[in-house]
């Protein structure tokens, strides 16, 4: 994502998104599961794979993601930017400048926990946590 163009701007074309799912949803149609995914949610565990238990969300509730229903919008829509995070600009990331309703953030601990259930969905390698810190 941080590969860019020769005037530097970003040559990211799409971004891809998993829905956040709300548990009592979940719950009202299958109390056990909901109850699993709130177990997985609090020891962090990588199975199962396909959902990813998230806790409660400012404005949205206690919510989990599906990893099984990802969907793809064009970067345009989003107008993002690439942005240096450290002095010598080595280190670029993707940044959403229009269309942001994002509320809050996965700590990197979390992040961690989505790369590794990610890669475990879709192409079904088993990846070494990597997260030291929870910010």
């Amino acid at each position: 994502m941080d590969k860019r163009t020769g005037a530097g701007k970003s040559r990211c074309e799409f971004l891809t998104f998993v829905p956040l799912l709300s548990v009592a949803a979940k719950a009202a149609e299958n109390a056990h599961a909901a109850a699993e995914l709130r177990r997985c949610g609090v020891r962090r565990a990588v199975a199962p794979h396909a959902v990813q238990y998230i806790g409660d969300v400012a404005e949205v509730g206690e919510s989990y993601a599906s990893l099984a229903e990802p969907f793809t919008l064009p970067a345009v829509l989003f107008q993002p930017e690439l942005v240096a995070v450290n002095e010598d600009l080595t280190d670029l990331r993707l940044t959403i400048t229009f269309n942001d309703s994002r509320v809050e953030k996965l700590t990197n601990q979390d992040l961690d926990l989505f790369h590794q259930k990610w890669a475990a969905t879709w192409i079904g390698v088993e990846l070494e946590p990597t997260a030291s810190g929870d910010e």
